[in-house]
């Protein structure tokens, strides 16, 4: 689990630094989520990585909100780190609002949520928006099986085809309906 728990904190990283670079005009700029504008996006990303800890047990940091949806992602990273990183918690049974499951397979579905979301932020704002690799393999390998409930209402749109020689992030976009 260490090995996910590494991830995790990699992709939270690429978050935050795509986060860094959010300037003032920005947050009022569309992203490519049709109801959501960047701090929108933001907050539902930050939302997304409470709910595991939550589940977990976690209060205090991974609660807090305000205006500052940068000072607040820290916070709420900081004690979600905290608490994924507890000694067998990714091993521990929780519940999540998808059913009862050990804290490591429910990391699945808001680590692979930020990553996305990482891509939109990026092209928002108009920075870098190259993912980690091994993340993008990881979030397709534990979406596929989950497929039909993604696209639910409030979920992702439809599946694209990618090109045939699509890498895995353009693969994973694709899959998410994130058009490249």
């Amino acid at each position: 689990m260490t090995e996910l728990l590494t991830m995790w904190r990699q992709v939270a990283d690429g978050f935050s630094e795509r986060l860094e670079a959010v300037a003032t005009q920005d947050w009022s700029k569309p992203t490519c989520c049709p109801e959501w504008d960047v701090a929108q996006l933001v907050e539902h990303a930050i939302g997304a990585q409470r709910m595991v800890p939550r589940a977990l047990g976690a209060t205090g940091a991974i609660d807090v909100t305000g205006d500052d949806l940068v000072v607040v992602w820290k916070t709420v990273k900081e004690g979600a780190d905290a608490a994924l990183g507890a000694v067998g918690a990714l091993d521990q049974e929780v519940e999540l609002s998808f059913g009862v499951m050990k804290a490591g397979d429910g990391l699945a579905f808001p680590m692979s949520d930020l990553l996305v979301h990482t891509w939109d932020l990026s092209r928002a704002i108009g920075v870098g928006d190259r993912l980690n690799a091994a993340a993008c393999e990881k979030a397709i390998a534990d979406l596929e099986p989950i497929d039909a409930l993604l696209r639910g209402p409030g979920f992702y749109g439809p599946k694209l085809e990618p090109p045939a020689d699509a890498d895995s992030q353009d693969r994973l976009l694709a899959f998410l309906g994130r058009a490249v």
